[in-house]
């Protein structure tokens, strides 16, 4: 997929959460990959732009683009969420949601902030909304200090089961109970353990590791 102006350290990650069907969730995930970095003037546009731009297929997803580890971009169109696990002077998990109604929620150490106001509908498998549906995106740009470990993005299934504290504690639960070559287990735990609360919708989630995984362990072990 990726084409000249993509560097070696570039990674792009997305969930699709479709309704009515696979179909559209399908198409999205063969091409929205595409669509980005298909970008006129891929080299010189900023993460933001690239998202927004990339987003005009008109899929509804969470998506991060990290760019050559020093920007962290998400994007969304939904209800899907993202978190980014980070240590600075202690552990932090920083929760990305944008919920139906239009909240856009920070968690932070289980600390609740309110940040802004966004209009956004899930658009899969709508196309008979029309205009009602928007494919434009909104963005949140992270610069990264080397301090990230961890970014989980996942559908609503799985963040309706959990908010941030619950998912930092799950997160924290795999890690101290399982040795480092597990750790590629983290995603089907967190679905699992989503499903065992309750959440009776598809889940989904995707655990990217921005640091090697003995360092998550490193993390938490050394935090008590």
């Amino acid at each position: 997929v990726f084409q000249e102006g993509v560097v070696a350290e570039d990674g792009f990650f997305a969930v699709f959460d479709g309704h009515n069907g696979s179909e559209c969730a399908t198409y999205a995930s063969v091409h929205l990959p595409i669509c980005f970095v298909e970008v006129p003037n891929f080299k010189n546009k900023s993460p933001d732009e690239l998202m927004v731009e990339g987003y005009k297929s008109g899929t509804t997803a969470v998506c991060a683009h990290i760019a050559g580890k020093k920007k962290l971009c998400i994007g969304w169109c939904g209800d899907s969420g993202a978190a980014l696990l980070r240590s600075t002077s202690k552990i932090k998990l920083c929760f990305l949601r944008v919920m139906d109604e239009g909240g856009f929620l920070i968690f932070i150490n289980g600390e609740l902030r309110v940040n802004g106001v966004l209009n956004i509908t899930r658009s899969l498998g709508d196309l008979s909304a029309g205009e009602a549906i928007s494919s434009v995106p909104s963005t949140l740009t992270v610069d990264l200090d080397g301090s990230e470990y961890l970014l989980i993005l996942g559908s609503d299934g799985l963040y309706d089961a959990f908010d941030g504290k619950d998912l930092f504690d799950r997160v924290e639960k795999f890690v101290k109970s399982r040795p480092a070559k597990d750790y590629n287990e983290l995603s089907r735990y967190l679905c699992r353990e989503a499903s065992e609360e309750g959440s009776c919708d598809n889940i989904t989630a995707i655990c990217v590791f921005l640091r090697p995984v003995e360092d998550l362990w490193k993390l938490f072990c050394s935090s008590h």
